[in-house]
């Protein structure tokens, strides 16, 4: 570990910048939009709302499954989503 990156630093860093980071941007902005918390999320994923904060940030990636629930949530396809962080990547 690098010397300047305490050990509380190094488990909260992001991966690298790419599809997972956009989609959980975009499921925090599509769950803005429509008023639905991060609690409401984590009830309707039968997790604690420490586990969503991590995806919900981007410090831990999305199963397949989980994106499918979360975006019936939402009530969207996972696609869209999916197309949309997609689109944000490379902007």
């Amino acid at each position: 570990m690098p010397k300047n990156v305490s050990k509380s630093n190094a488990k909260k860093a992001r991966p690298a910048e790419g599809l997972s980071i956009c989609l959980a941007a975009e499921l925090r902005a599509e769950s803005a939009r429509r008023g639905i918390t991060q609690t409401q999320i984590a009830v309707a994923l039968n997790r604690s709302n420490a586990y969503i904060n991590e995806r919900w940030h981007g410090y831990a990636a999305l199963t397949v499954d989980e994106l499918a629930l979360w975006c019936a949530v939402l009530e969207m396809e996972p696609a869209g989503i999916v197309l949309a962080a997609q689109a944000s990547k490379i902007r």
